[in-house]
């Protein structure tokens, strides 16, 4: 977990029995109220087998998460958490067989492969199979630790971009 800074950067790793169920914020990769996150990413990774999502960006920005694989997660595997977070990138990710779980919030009872609270968010040729419930799901709102930083309001923001998903 990287945590307000620094440098958060993990590629070419499998990473697998992760996420602790019923705790909140114990995510397989997870950047937390990190702000300005240009230099940082997750990228080709195997994440599988996971008790709790697979990544988590919150209260992040220009982060990028790409051609990475999760299968076999419980709960939302590719969560944009609060409603701040903007001009992130999510672009060749593969979904595979997400899960409901009654460890997370309610919106994981119906999981989707990519959830977001923030439309403000670049999304392309990312692929959903195998759902219990929704491939894609953005539900803008804004809450959490998020809402005491940021002065926002998504509910009435468009999505950047969401190409060939």
């Amino acid at each position: 977990m990287a945590v307000h800074g620094g440098i958060y950067r993990i590629s070419d790793t499998e990473v697998r029995r992760c996420g602790q169920a019923f705790f909140l914020g114990r995510y397989c990769t997870h950047v937390h109220m990190a702000g300005e996150k240009s230099d940082s990413y997750v990228k080709a990774n195997s994440i599988h087998h996971s008790f709790q999502r697979a990544t988590t960006v919150h209260g992040v920005h220009h982060y990028t998460v790409k051609h990475n694989v999760a299968y076999h997660v419980k709960g939302h595997n590719y969560f944009v958490e609060d409603g701040a977070e903007t001009y992130n990138v999510f672009e060749e990710n593969l979904g595979v067989l997400t899960f409901r779980s009654t460890s997370l919030l309610r919106s994981d009872m119906m999981p989707a492969t990519f959830w977001s609270a923030s439309p403000f968010n670049i999304w392309r040729s990312n692929v959903a199979a195998g759902s219990n419930n929704n491939g894609y799901w953005i539900e803008p709102q804004i809450g959490g630790p998020s809402a005491k930083i940021y002065n926002v309001c998504p509910v009435n923001w468009h999505v950047i971009e969401h190409f060939n998903n």
